[in-house]
């Protein structure tokens, strides 16, 4: 069997332009990439700046963006809930897809922390920082990464005062 397609007027800008637009308002390019082409997000992302893409691509893209945006978006679902790299995401990345935001400790909940933190001489016990997490109603993952940031901060300023400049005298 041999299959002929005629695309007399295939417009590759404005396709691209159509695959922008859904990526930015529908869903995003990795889901659009892997949904649609089979490909990586890198490699969508390269074909909208570059315009570097092959024209069975355009008759792929072309043809899945006739379809109604309510099967598009049915895909797009489908597609992301079989994703392996969906399942890999970071565990700061939340379930709506956004960053988590920052964890803010007042100045007495701080105090609280370093007190702690040298009286178990830096090491992260589970116990201790349970307890940190319930006394101060924050997450022990928080908890844990202050500890670990104190612990850096220290190491760079007991690091910068073994290292003292000399005045050439």
């Amino acid at each position: 069997m041999v299959f002929t397609f005629l695309f007399v007027d295939l417009d590759k800008n404005g396709i691209l332009a159509k695959v922008k637009r859904e990526t930015t308002q529908v869903t995003n390019q990795r889901v659009f990439a892997s949904a649609v082409l089979g490909k990586t997000q890198p490699f969508l992302s390269h074909a909208i700046k570059t315009g570097d893409i092959m024209q069975k691509h355009l008759i792929t893209i072309a043809q899945f963006l006739e379809k109604d945006l309510k099967d598009r978006k049915q895909i797009y679902s489908t597609a992301d809930q079989n994703n392996p790299a969906a399942k890999r995401l970071d565990k700061s990345v939340t379930f709506g897809g956004r960053k988590r935001s920052r964890t803010n400790f007042k100045p007495a909940d701080k105090a609280i922390m370093v007190e702690a933190f040298d009286k178990i001489g830096g090491k992260k016990e589970s116990e201790v920082v349970a307890g940190l997490s319930i006394q101060l109603a924050k997450s022990e993952d928080a908890i844990k990464i202050f500890f670990k940031n104190l612990k850096a901060k220290r190491a760079k300023i007991a690091s910068s005062t073994l290292v003292q400049p000399s005045n050439g005298k």
